[in-house]
């Protein structure tokens, strides 16, 4: 109904905005309007509030009870289907077979989490996994600062809103290559990008960031500067603005 929906005001409309290339890209294969008739504007947020988040670093790990010796990798979703934790958990086992200071952070809540916690009992990892629960958005830059890196292995999303918040707050990350991530994870510039439901290449990429701290960094610091430059909400304003002058010049 939705695709319906869009081709029947397609010939009638003069702009389609979205947040993503890749959203575009879906639009027009489902026949919905023409490519000159597509513009995207990034969607933006308090990048400022990401950026300085490593100060509540110390304080976010006593909060969720991790050791600062401790390796955190962070997952920001719902505890849903397609969002990849029954992917990540056995990854996280194997990954911590040769790292035992890994630790898995799960920040969200949803149907699976029962599931997913029995899992982590049969992995014989459940003292490494926190279940943080669903926060409210303004903890999640307090969640993001007791990270080292961030997973993100949804097996469907637009431009997803966690892999640009933890690139703002100067998080490493490795991500599932689907829809808009390459838009914001370029491989081996600002992340790792693995092919979607590549176990093996998702530990890879784990493991790469866990033992090149130097080149973690290096990731870190290039992925900030472009979520910085691109997803502040003055930039979106400034693009939102700019396409309705050009509708009506």
């Amino acid at each position: 109904m939705y695709i319906l929906a869009e081709k029947l005001v397609a010939p009638v409309t003069d702009l389609f905005l979205s947040v993503a290339d890749a959203m575009n890209r879906q639009s027009l294969a489902a026949g919905i309007g023409r490519p000159e008739k597509y513009r995207t504007v990034y969607s933006g947020f308090a990048v400022s509030s990401f950026a300085g988040c490593r100060a509540l670093r110390s304080a976010a790990r006593g909060r969720w009870g991790f050791r600062e010796s401790d390796f955190v990798i962070g997952k920001v979703a719902r505890l849903f289907q397609l969002k990849g934790h029954d992917l990540l958990l056995p990854v996280f086992a194997e990954a911590r077979r040769e790292f035992p200071d890994l630790r898995l952070f799960l920040v969200g809540d949803g149907i699976l989490k029962p599931e997913l916690e029995a899992e982590a009992e049969r992995l014989g990892i459940r003292p490494s996994v926190v279940f943080a629960g669903l926060l409210p958005p303004g903890e999640i830059p307090e969640a993001m600062a007791a990270m080292d890196m961030l997973v993100h292995v949804s097996l469907r999303e637009g431009l997803p809103r966690a892999v640009s918040q933890a690139l703002a707050a100067g998080l490493p990350v490795a991500a599932f290559d689907v829809d808009g991530t390459r838009e914001v994870v370029r491989s081996g510039v600002t992340g790792y990008l693995v092919t979607p439901g590549d176990r093996a290449g998702l530990k890879r990429a784990v493991l790469e960031i866990r033992r090149d701290p130097d080149g973690a960094r290096r990731l870190a610091r290039t992925g900030q500067a472009f979520v910085l430059d691109n997803f502040s909400i003055e930039r979106m304003v400034s693009g939102v603005a700019e396409a309705y002058r050009d509708l009506t010049s």
